[in-house]
């Protein structure tokens, strides 16, 4: 695969960096917007200054303060478009998730549909839970990506109560993207071994060492939830007490 824009040389090549622009830029509004920026209108197709504002613009924050009146279930007045592209993919998974975890007969709870880590309480809140069981999702288009998959099961591997089952959702195509060689199946579990690209507090500041069982236990809308066992982390976690979790 090559590069957005190959190398440049020489003076030709950079004089036509402003055509690469345009012909980019109307590619990715085309794309966007669901219109296309490349059709003569009345005033002749956009200019280079033009499409640099409407590509500008296009990145600035999506208000969706007045939202609050339609679904009270918003809580923000405004978020960054790649944010809010990022969550509509987080909510996407959770919503097959929770017909998926229905059907096993697991009712959820509580979710943290954008990413939060804590609740309004300050207590700390999967992506979805219930009683017995709680499930991360990632809406990204690749498992590897900032190594999720493994920051996941990590977090999964913290909150880990005696006897709570752990699960997992994600895109199908984002497993495939990631694990070409890696068959997901519902008749056998598959191994999975990488680390965490942060260092975790609970895990002597360190990046941390991760493997798992994963077994897909449902399929809908090209989302997968699989369930995760044998978590091992190295270094181990360390438990806190109530002192030093007041520090």
């Amino acid at each position: 695969m090559g590069h957005l824009i190959r190398t440049l040389e020489g003076k030709k090549d950079l004089e036509r960096l402003e055509e690469a622009y345009v012909v980019l830029a109307q590619g990715y509004l085309s794309h966007r917007a669901g219109q296309r920026y490349d059709e003569p209108e009345t005033e002749g197709v956009p200019s280079f200054e033009d499409l640099k504002t409407y590509v500008l613009r296009s990145e600035e924050k999506v208000p969706v303060g007045d939202l609050k009146e339609r679904c009270d279930l918003i809580d923000t007045d405004e978020e960054r478009p790649v944010e809010l592209y990022n969550n509509l993919g987080q909510i996407e998974v959770l919503i097959a998730a929770i017909k998926i975890l229905q059907n096993l007969g697991l009712e959820p709870e509580k979710a943290a549909p954008t990413q939060q880590s804590k609740d309004e309480s300050g207590e700390d809140v999967s992506d979805l839970q219930g009683t017995g069981w709680n499930l991360e999702a990632f809406g990204g288009q690749k498992c590897t990506s900032n190594q999720k998959l493994f920051e996941d099961l990590c977090t999964l591997h913290e909150s880990s109560e005696l006897g709570n089952r752990h699960f997992l959702g994600f895109r199908r195509l984002a497993w495939d993207e990631a694990y070409k060689a890696k068959k997901l199946t519902t008749t056998e579990r598959t191994f999975v071994g990488g680390t965490t690209k942060k260092r975790r507090a609970r895990y002597g500041e360190k990046k941390v060492n991760v493997q798992a069982q994963l077994h897909l236990v449902g399929e809908c809308d090209g989302i997968c939830v699989c369930e995760a066992f044998d978590i091992i982390c190295n270094p181990p976690l360390v438990e806190t007490t109530t002192e030093q979790s007041q520090h």
